[in-house]
């Protein structure tokens, strides 16, 4: 059995309706991003029900990073550039009797080619956790700075 929609997702909860997923398939069909963006552009749904749902599609929690300070220690696990280019954030490292696991705040945990790109550059593995766009982009402007142009 395939994953469920995320079209469907949202119906089955009562946040949109069929003509909102009509309307938002045929401007996906134009703009070429993922419907739960779609949707959200259109304003047919808020953030966090597009967060929920897609946690739930993916079977990972939604973090909030908020205010919440990376220690250098982890943010060096990974390169700036990759942390930029993929909007990924390593939030943490857990270990377990058998090895250590990266705790990494991505939009797009099904990914499964980003995420095993991701744990060889940290050469480790990579726990993925949901978080919007928005938040990633602004914890890695705060930890990172914002993005210098060349000249």
């Amino acid at each position: 059995m395939g994953r469920v929609r995320i079209g469907e997702l949202l119906r089955d909860r009562g946040v949109i309706g069929d003509a909102q997923i009509v309307w938002a398939l045929a401007a996906q069909r134009q703009s070429g991003e993922p419907l739960g963006e779609t949707l959200l552009g259109l304003g047919f749904i808020r953030e966090d029900q597009l967060l929920s749902a897609l946690s739930r599609q993916c079977g990972v929690p939604v973090v909030r990073i908020g205010d919440r300070i990376i220690s250098a220690e982890v943010l060096r696990l990974m390169p700036e550039w990759s942390v930029r280019h993929h909007q990924v954030l390593p939030l943490l490292v857990t270990r377990t009797t058998a090895c250590r696991l990266l705790l990494l705040a991505t939009s797009t945990p099904s990914d499964l080619l980003l995420l095993d790109e991701l744990a060889f550059a940290a050469g480790m593995s990579v726990v993925p956790v949901l978080a919007s766009r928005a938040d990633i982009a602004q914890a890695i402007s705060r930890h990172f700075g914002e993005p210098t142009t060349a000249s």
